[in-house]
């Protein structure tokens, strides 16, 4: 599976120290970003056992926090979030559509309220309470099943100045009002975010690497 940060290093961009991921899951990423040199991160899940697990893996790694919340486009509103059968990972705020069918093993047998937040507002109070180790945001690494557009419209102006961007894409309905990698460009556009790598297979989640234009 190809990861942004052999992208980066094909096109001989500087790489990225500090990280902040929406949706880590349980930290299946976590070996990745050490040995891509990410030296601060926030990995950001809003799920208790997939979080409890994260929080095991990074206990003695102590530039990496881990955070729970869930992070959307706005502070304070109620979500319900569909639990999914494999492990969380396939967990969202939206309610599964092509995702049944292209992957009938998964199922969202469960449904729980959640508050949602932004994540310029979660990153002012971890500077606020000083849990936050670092000040200068280099990539954002988004895998939130649909919902990309929550995340990136509550990001406000953490966008002016992080570099990298990686996100999960989808061409079709793999979640209901799921976010449509069109509608990804062209928001990432108005803060002067360049496409430069595209990977999604016909009917399936992808993924897309944006680039700050400097």
């Amino acid at each position: 599976m190809t990861n942004p940060f052999d992208i980066i290093k094909k096109q001989n961009l500087p790489k990225p120290k500090t990280l902040i991921q929406i949706g880590a899951s349980g930290g299946q990423e976590l070996e990745e970003f050490i040995n891509a040199g990410i030296t601060d991160a926030v990995l950001i899940e809003p799920l208790d056992m997939p979080f409890s697990i994260l929080k095991h893996r990074v206990q003695n790694i102590s530039s990496y926090i881990p955070f729970q919340a869930l992070i959307t486009s706005s502070n304070g509103k109620k979500f319900e979030f569909n639990i999914a059968s494999n492990g969380g990972q396939s967990s969202s705020i939206l309610e599964p559509d092509d995702h049944l069918l292209k992957f009938p093993h998964v199922r969202f047998p469960d449904k729980i309220e959640l508050i949602g937040y932004r994540l310029d507002s979660i990153i002012k109070y971890m500077e606020k309470k000083k849990i936050l180790h670092f000040n200068k945001i280099d990539m954002l690494y988004i895998d939130v099943q649909g919902a990309e557009l929550f995340v990136l419209k509550g990001a406000g102006e953490l966008l002016d100045n992080i570099k990298y961007i990686w996100t999960e894409v989808c061409p079709g309905n793999a979640y209901k009002n799921g976010a449509r990698y069109q509608e990804i460009i062209s928001f990432l556009d108005l803060y002067q975010f360049q496409l430069v790598y595209f990977e999604c297979p016909l009917g399936l989640m992808g993924d897309a690497l944006f680039v700050k234009n400097t």
